[in-house]
């Protein structure tokens, strides 16, 4: 019986697996691809979905003059 229940769970949660999405969201400065702070190759990204954030070299107008610190410190 346990068996069964057993594999009942394994093929349930194959099917949330599969239904799923992955999406990943690195970011883009220089020429590179950035996930987590640390340069990717983005042709090796495994991923249903792969957003890209653009940073800035310079702040934006609506930033301009706010004390938000719109770049990290490397």
């Amino acid at each position: 019986m346990m068996k069964n229940y057993e594999n009942r769970l394994k093929a349930i949660k194959k099917i949330a697996d599969g239904k799923t999405a992955k999406v990943v969201i690195v970011d883009y400065k220089d020429g590179k691809y950035f996930l987590d702070g640390k340069p990717v190759d983005i042709d090796s990204i495994k991923a249903d979905a792969v957003i890209i954030d653009n940073i800035p070299d310079t702040p934006p107008e609506s930033l301009k003059g706010s004390d938000i610190d719109w770049q990290e410190k490397e």
